[in-house]
């Protein structure tokens, strides 16, 4: 397979029309500098205002690049170009330039659109500058401020689009906002082993046909699985679909092609599945305590009093004829307890080194073949609970056993795990090659003719011996299935399936034969060159990974464009000026629509000041990490404390500004008693602890009251409320 040895600022693409470069004599070198430092000149408008200059040159036989350095006292610049002048990478360094670095440790969010937008027109220009006539951008839905200790700074990034259509190669750029300057540059992706650059744009056949094709190379499978958002043991019933990424219809030919064919030398096993468990467990000493012990103590340490010994587990285990202990020694045991359990655990360690068998071997061919098992079993009966086997690195080729034709595995289930392998059937097989030959069995509950993978017996055998190397067991006979009845055809599955995808016509990169100069492409670590294909390829924008097999629901996980909430339902909304200006700034509940009159929940309150800090959660699509993720930020960030966690929580107005300036620089005044006057109408009506809060937005112009100077402080704080309160926060912190 292609080997990438070069770095990213230094991968350039070039024309290999022409014939492969020779090493170039000293006046060719001097003539090359001369031409593409005036290049770069002319392109980026570098005057002569500096006082030093340097170049060097990175020659790799088959193409040459150079770096070039201007400086002077007060800055310092960077640019890589290749032969002909083309720019690759640029960094601008300021030496005189005084940053301000401000304490992000409270809240205080600010508009920043003008400076962002400002920025991002200071970036295009720049690349207009350093891109070809036939190359344009398509920037990543991620524009985001630059996450570094330097202020004012923007980063950028994105797709470089060929010929109006999205290409394997990208970039990045760096603004700085206060100096509207670019800082740095970087294309990333082209590599020196390109060929024939760019093909025709022109496609020759349609997207429908090559959808026809792509459609083909997706496979469905029915099982029942939990859902990931829910605590609830009821296992439902989808269609699960499978997209292999390496399929692409050749948009000339039509020709629907596997691109790890391509590479002839190497064998494609798409189905390998590699299941390594590893049953090692922590010691836990409960035998030598010599001072006073509490009841709880007392009591924990009794469940050791009808364990097995040594011996004894020794035995037993030797005794299963499956896993093929004999030629083993015990090295170590431990015994742990378990928390609110009457169980003990016992973890065992086996070594061998005359297990020759496992290996595959007659003689031993080196010293230190040492094969280790870890056994994780029940101390007081002896029933397995995991199994796993760690074999030492030798030379496959110096096996010259065949392999065993009993194999143990069924024997093993059978005996051990006989009511879970009742309820069970074989889902998945496949052989493992890591440091000797294995096989893999999984297998799966099987309800109502569909198998839930979640419940699962997996064992691996030698396959020289047939002995159980490695078993484990994941099993929950609690879960509920819902019923098979009045289900979507696969058809049907397929359908919404499909039309949720793209079916995109684009350049990507496949890999091509070296025919010339092999020898030396081989010399510099090449076995293939890459080339730019005009291709149809099916992408799956929302990740659809699960079809509901009695609704057709298409779950996924969208991405959305976090500095966009797209909304349907504001169009007469008294502050619809503000509420856009905050979804510029990637701030809202929900990706299309706000809801403005809503109840506020703690739930929606959160999502809303957390996007503030510049994260993108959907109130209306969190699934269990991003909820937990959510409040997690949210206990950081002194929005709340974990005691007063209840999403359903409905809000107040004067709560509302609690949680808002709990999390800023003003909360410690604001805790302050005794010492506030509220000029408000309804003033008594203020929870006495939270009357600073409110008396603090006041003097920040945060609140006003009503036409009877009312405040209202009890009332349901609803969606609009919480958007007229943080774009007057917002606006009060950018003025200062």
């Amino acid at each position: 397979m292609l080997k990438k040895i070069f770095s990213w600022f230094m991968c350039i693409v070039f024309i290999f029309n022409c014939s492969l470069l020779a090493f170039a004599s000293s006046y060719e070198l001097e003539n090359e500098l001369s031409s593409v430092t005036l290049k770069v000149k002319r392109t980026l408008g570098i005057s002569d205002e500096f006082s030093n200059f340097d170049s060097s040159i990175n020659d790799y036989t088959v193409y040459r690049n150079w770096t070039l350095k201007w400086s002077n006292p007060d800055t310092n610049i960077t640019v890589t170009a290749d032969m002909n002048g083309k720019i690759y990478c640029y960094n601008k360094y300021s030496n005189n330039t005084s940053y301000v670095y401000k304490n992000n440790s409270s809240f205080s969010p600010i508009f920043t659109k003008d400076a962002f937008n400002n920025s991002k027109k200071i970036a295009i220009d720049f690349l207009n500058k350093v891109l070809d006539k036939n190359e344009s951008v398509s920037f990543y839905n991620f524009d985001n401020k630059l996450e570094t200790n330097l202020p004012d700074t923007y980063y950028f990034s994105g797709v470089i689009k060929i010929n109006d259509l999205d290409s394997p190669f990208n970039f990045s750029i760096s603004v700085n906002s206060s100096s509207l300057e670019v800082t740095s540059f970087n294309r990333r992706g082209f590599d020196v082993s390109y060929v024939d650059y760019i093909p025709d744009s022109s496609p020759k056949i349609n997207a429908e046909y090559a959808k026809s094709k792509l459609c083909e190379t997706c496979s469905f499978k029915a099982e029942y699985a939990l859902d990931y958002n829910s605590s609830s043991k009821i296992a439902k019933l989808y269609y699960l679909p499978s997209i292999n990424q390496n399929y692409y219809v050749d948009a000339i030919t039509g020709e629907l092609i596997n691109k790890s064919s391509l590479y002839s030398d190497e064998p494609i096993n798409e189905n390998d599945t590699v299941l390594l468990t590893d049953a090692r467990g922590n010691s836990k000493n409960l035998l030598n305590e010599t001072i006073e012990l509490s009841e709880m103590e007392l009591s924990n340490i009794e469940k050791l009093r009808d364990v097995l010994d040594k011996e004894e587990i020794d035995s037993v285990m030797k005794s299963k004829q499956e896993l093929g202990l004999l030629k083993y020694s015990l090295s170590k045991i431990s015994y742990s307890t378990i928390k609110d359990s009457d169980d003990i655990y016992c973890n065992l360690t086996y070594c061998s080194s005359d297990d020759l068998d496992s290996l595959g071997l007659t003689n031993k061919v080196k010293d230190n073949l040492i094969i280790y098992k870890y056994i994780k079993a029940n101390a007081k009966n002896g029933d397995i609970i995991s199994i796993s086997t760690s074999y030492p690195y030798y030379n496959k080729e110096d096996s010259d056993k065949s392999f065993s034709k009993k194999k143990y595995h069924n024997d093993f289930l059978k005996k051990y795990e006989k009511s879970c392998f009742s309820k069970s059937k074989l889902y998945q097989k496949s052989s493992l090659s890591i440091n000797t030959n294995r096989e893999s069995f999984i297998y799966a509950q099987k309800r109502n003719g569909y198998f839930f993978p979640a419940n699962n017996l997996s064992i691996t055998i030698n396959k020289y011996t047939g002995f159980v190397d490695s078993f484990y067991k994941t099993w929950d006979d609690s879960i509920k299935f819902e019923d098979n009845k009045y289900i979507i055809t696969l058809e049907d599955a397929k359908e919404l399936f499909f039309d949720s995808c793209d079916f995109v016509l684009s350049y990507i990169n496949i890999p091509s034969k070296i025919t010339e100069n092999v020898d030396l492409y081989k010399k510099i670590g090449y076995n293939y060159l890459n080339k730019l294909n005009l291709s149809y390829t099916l992408k799956n924008p929302d990740n659809i990974y699960r079809i509901h097999a009695k609704t057709g629901e298409l779950i996924g996980n969208s991405t959305y464009n976090k500095n966009q909430f797209i909304y349907k339902d504001i169009a007469n909304c008294p502050e619809k000026e503000k509420i856009l200006i905050l979804a510029e700034h990637g701030i809202g509940f929900e990706h299309n629509r706000f809801n403005a009159n809503k109840q506020l929940t703690q739930l929606d309150v959160l999502v809303f000041f957390v996007n503030a800090l510049g994260y993108s959660f959907d109130v209306s699509s969190l699934n269990l990490n991003e909820y937990n993720s959510l409040y997690s930020i949210a206990y950081n960030n002194n929005f709340i404390k974990p005691s007063e966690k209840n999403p359903s929580k409905i809000i107040s107005r004067e709560e509302l500004l609690k949680i808002m300036l709990s999390a800023s620089e003003y909360s410690s005044v604001a805790n302050l008693k005794n010492i506030f006057k509220c000029d408000f109408a309804d003033s008594n009506n203020i929870n006495p602890d939270l009357l600073g809060f409110v008396c603090v937005a006041k003097s920040l112009g945060i609140i006003t009251g009503d036409s009877n100077n009312n405040f209202r402080p009890n009332d349901v704080a609803t969606r609009l409320d919480a958007c007229r309160v943080l774009y007057n926060f917002m606006l009060a912190n950018s003025r200062r």
